[in-house]
């Protein structure tokens, strides 16, 4: 499915990743991806605007793609939030939204040629 966001298109995936942070590798899903970013569920969060090297592939593409990173919000656990808190985005798993800040051109375009394929077939249902 494609989701369209507050500005950019972006595609449902459920594929295995890997977030490395600080010199630790945390495994976590690609829930979402768009040509500037990824929603990634993790069950241990790196800080909000720290810098992270993600490593995720396409759906159909056993290429793995690997860029470097900013987390730009967090969806917490509801257990873990502070009384008074709110989960960021209730309709996603506990993760964090990932803003490409290296990504090679190649990849960004296998990434739009996806969302476009994906757009396409649900335009034909």
């Amino acid at each position: 499915m494609t989701q369209h966001g507050p500005a950019h298109p972006r595609i449902d995936r459920g594929a295995p990743c890997a977030v490395f942070f600080q010199g630790e590798r945390l495994p976590g899903i690609v829930r979402n991806v768009s040509t500037r970013g990824v929603y990634v569920e993790l069950s241990e969060l790196p800080p909000a605007d720290s810098r992270v090297v993600l490593t995720f592939s396409l759906a159909g593409d056993h290429t793995h793609i690997a860029c470097e990173g900013r987390v730009r919000w967090l969806n917490p656990p509801p257990s873990s939030l502070e009384e008074g808190c709110s989960v960021t985005n209730s309709s996603l798993p506990p993760g964090c939204g990932v803003e490409f800040l290296r990504l090679d051109p190649l990849d960004r375009e296998r990434i739009d040629a996806l969302i476009r394929l994906a757009a396409m077939r649900e335009g034909s249902r």
